[in-house]
C-alpha cells in the first residue's frame, strides 16, 4: 500500500508542482524505478496474502486475531483487487460485530467506505459512514481509519463536481479530513502522506516538495 501511495505522491507532484524540466524529468525516472519493479511488488503482496490465509487457517484463534487477520488481509488486497477487498473487509465487519467492540467497528465501516470511494461508489461510502455515530471515545486508530475514509471520499467528490459552491464544500472538507488525519496519526508514513496531500490542496509547493522527499 504505501508504495502506491508513494507512486501516487510522486504522479500529483508531476501534475502539480511548478517545477524545471530537469526536475521533471528526475520525477519521471522515479517514477520509472518504481513502475520497472513492479512484478517484484506483486509478487511480495502475493506471498504476504498467501501466509495471511494460512495463519487464518489455524485453529483455536480468538475472535480478534481472526479480526487483526482479516483485516490485514483486506488492507493487502486494498488497491490491488478490490472484489476481494471488500470481501475481506465485510468479514472484518461481521467479527467485529461480533465482539461488539466499538473500536474494531469502526476501523472495519471505515475500511469498507475507503475501498466504496475508491470504486466510485459514493452513496454507499456516505452510508456506512454516516452509520458511525461514535467519533469521541474510539482509539486514535480507529479514528484515522474514519478520517482517511472521509478524506478519500471527499477528494474523489471533488474531483468529479463542476465548480461551485457544493465543490467548494467538498474541498474544504478534504482539506480538514487531510490534516485531521496527518495530526491523528501515529504512523509517520501516514502523517508525512497526509500532509502532503494537504500541501498540494493549499498549493504550497515548498511544504509539499519537503514533504514528497520526506516520503
Amino acid at each position: 500500500m504505501k508504495i502506491l501511495l508513494l507512486a501516487a505522491a510522486l504522479f500529483s507532484a508531476l501534475s502539480a508542482a511548478p517545477a524545471s524540466p530537469g526536475e521533471k524529468q528526475e520525477l519521471f525516472r522515479s517514477l520509472d524505478r518504481v513502475i520497472a519493479r513492479s512484478g517484484e511488488y506483486t509478487a511480495r503482496r502475493e506471498s504476504r496474502i498467501d501466509s495471511l490465509k494460512c495463519a487464518l487457517t489455524r485453529d483455536g484463534l480468538s475472535l480478534r486475531e481472526r479480526f487483526d487477520l482479516t483485516e490485514r488481509l483486506a488492507e493487502n488486497y486494498n488497491s490491488y483487487q478490490s472484489d476481494f477487498a471488500l470481501l475481506y473487509l465485510r468479514r472484518t465487519l461481521a467479527l467485529a460485530e461480533e465482539t461488539g467492540d466499538n473500536d474494531l467497528i469502526m476501523r472495519a465501516r471505515s475500511g469498507i467506505a475507503l475501498c466504496y470511494s475508491l470504486g466510485g461508489r459514493f452513496y454507499e461510502a456516505e452510508e456506512i459512514l454516516s452509520g458511525i455515530r461514535d467519533t469521541v471515545h474510539v482509539s486514535r486508530r480507529a479514528l484515522q481509519s474514519y478520517y482517511v475514509a472521509r478524506h478519500r471520499m471527499n477528494r474523489e467528490l471533488y474531483a468529479l463536481t463542476e465548480p461551485g459552491e457544493r465543490r467548494d464544500l467538498f474541498r474544504r472538507r478534504e482539506h480538514y479530513y487531510a490534516v485531521s488525519a496527518a495530526e491523528i496519526s501515529e504512523d509517520t508514513f501516514t502523517s508525512l502522506y497526509y500532509g502532503y496531500m494537504d500541501a498540494i490542496v493549499r498549493k504550497d509547493w515548498s511544504e509539499a516538495s519537503t514533504l514528497c522527499d520526506s516520503l
